[in-house]
């Protein structure tokens, strides 16, 4: 990572103070501090996030190789980094607006990533802040931004790049934000290959035996899901984590998708440094196992704006008839009778229920299920709550018995990274659909134009892809975009890339049909 990406960098700011300047002695430093710590989680164990310090390298430099040692010879495509703001007073979550970030060992690209995050508040690009320089108490530094003079993500790059190769970054310094709405938002970028890497030092110029009796009840309230411990000290600024925004969103994240907290090690200053006095905790923490948020494959559908939608109490199990394909043929669906979506139907309330109790799939007697229902279909389950989008999850191969895709994407619905996880209160509002797919067709075509003019809206179900990315809609999504052009445009967008990506000549379209029922209002009972 030494060629020069762009002229859109961010320089390193503490090189030199924080870390060596020079690329030899940093190389050595970070190696001894590899070499010195423990390997505590096993490599077969899936690692999703790190907590770690954020001080000098010779104060904090032990315990952050520590957390560093356990991701050595992994690979992560993406690295996000979440930390405090020291310097800078704002609304939201700022991401930069440039190219790379800059060490002594070279420049760290910024992932595409960072785009599609800062579509979703709070996270924005450089939104407005005052800032004051290192030291300094005076005017506001004019021009800078929140991440001019930080130094709480420049210092995890040095490391980074020592175990990492081939990685892109998110770097995110927080501000004023509530910690469930940056989670919600922030699981729409995370998947298998993305490291969440939390910044943040402990305690902050206690005695020593008093830092220690502190870190130790904030190192348990984070291994222990203790929120409310953790939103108490946000008010005691001396005894709270200084990137205690991060450490809960990594929390919410965490729960909601099973990933199990386990404490790597915990020292301060004056295990460092000899000086007893008024010290600095630092602490590391590995989350592990679980499941990444963008395993779940979400269709993200246009939520309804119809008023009349939340007023609607009834039961509305519509029919589907088997459509046309674009070659001629009919469109293989299953063409589902009354029964068994009525079966279909209860097993996914039965699975919604089972979720908001303990996360898990109900017990299903295989010879209890229709016979039709046992074949293989692939298929989305969309949740609505008083008529906006709640959760939708699906997948479009037919890899697995139908009756099994419907619970577990109703399962996956309910914990939709876009959301927080469903609860059992809001069952009496939601509404379930299902809808199992056809076998998707590649679209031959050969311009932009004919494309548009092949299109049938309301019919089909869109899959776009191009090159390594791609995203589909339901037809149901025609009724919110009837346009054609504006479709595909959005469903670039939702892809991560430009709106007109779609007329790229080497962009792929495939369509599919939908036999679709569902119901309101079931889930009281």
């Amino acid at each position: 990572m030494n060629a020069h990406l762009s002229d859109r960098i961010r320089p390193a700011a503490v090189a030199g103070t924080f870390y060596p300047g020079r690329p030899d002695r940093l190389s050595a430093a970070i190696q001894k501090y590899l070499a010195d710590a423990p390997l505590i989680v096993d490599a077969h164990v899936a690692l999703r996030g790190l907590v770690v310090p954020h001080a000098g390298y010779p104060y904090s430099g032990p315990v952050a190789g520590v957390a560093y040692k356990q991701i050595v010879g992994r690979k992560y495509a993406t690295v996000v980094l979440l930390g405090p703001s020291h310097y800078a007073y704002f609304e939201g979550a700022a991401i930069p607006d440039v190219d790379a970030f800059q060490t002594p060992l070279g420049e760290v690209p910024l992932s595409n990533k960072a785009a599609i995050l800062a579509q979703h508040p709070p996270f924005a690009f450089d939104p407005p802040a005052r800032v004051r320089p290192p030291g300094g108490w005076g005017a506001y530094a004019a021009g800078a931004t929140p991440h001019t003079y930080e130094h709480s993500l420049e210092v995890q790059l040095p490391f980074l790049q020592s175990v990492l190769s081939d990685f892109e970054i998110v770097p995110i310094v927080f501000g004023k934000v509530d910690p469930r709405e940056a989670a919600e938002a922030l699981a729409t970028i995370l998947d298998d290959q993305t490291l969440l890497v939390v910044s943040t030092d402990l305690s902050h110029y206690q005695p020593y035996r008093r830092a220690c009796d502190v870190d130790r009840r904030t190192l348990d309230a984070i291994v222990s899901f203790d929120f409310d411990y953790l939103e108490g000290l946000r008010y005691e600024p001396e005894l709270s984590p200084c990137g205690s925004t991060g450490v809960l969103v990594a929390l919410h994240l965490a729960r909601a998708y099973q990933w199990e907290p386990v404490l790597l090690d915990y020292r301060n200053s004056g295990d460092t440094s000899g000086d007893r006095s008024a010290v600095v905790g630092y602490g590391a923490v590995a989350f592990c196992g679980g499941v990444a948020p963008r395993k779940l494959e979400a269709e993200e559908e246009i939520e309804r704006t119809d008023a009349d939608a939340s007023a609607e109490k009834k039961t509305d199990i519509t029919a589907s008839e088997t459509v046309e394909s674009h070659s001629g043929q009919l469109a293989h669906l299953p063409n589902l009778t009354a029964e068994e979506k009525r079966f279909l139907l209860d097993l996914a309330w039965a699975t919604l229920r089972r979720f908001v109790q303990d996360g898990r799939l109900p017990v299903i007697d295989s010879k209890a299920v229709p016979p039709r229902l046992r074949e293989p279909w692939a298929c989305f389950v969309t949740l609505r709550r008083r008529g906006a989008l709640r959760g939708c999850i699906g997948t479009l191969t037919a890899d697995q018995p139908l009756y099994l895709a419907v619970m577990e994407n109703a399962r996956n619905a309910a914990r939709d990274p876009r959301f927080l996880p469903l609860e059992d209160w809001e069952l009496a509002d939601l509404t379930v659909e299902i809808s199992v797919l056809s076998q998707p067709q590649l679209l031959e075509y050969k311009t932009p134009e004919e494309l548009l003019q092949k299109l049938r809206p309301g019919v089909d179900g869109v899959i776009f892809q191009w090159r390594g990315a791609r995203a589909t809609f339901l037809p149901q999504v025609w009724e919110e975009l009837p346009d054609p052009e504006e479709f595909l445009d959005r469903l670039c967008q939702k892809a991560g890339l430009p709106s007109k990506t779609w007329r790229q000549p080497d962009a792929k379209i495939w369509v599919y049909q939908v036999e679709k029922f569902g119901e309101v209002a079931h889930g009281a009972g």
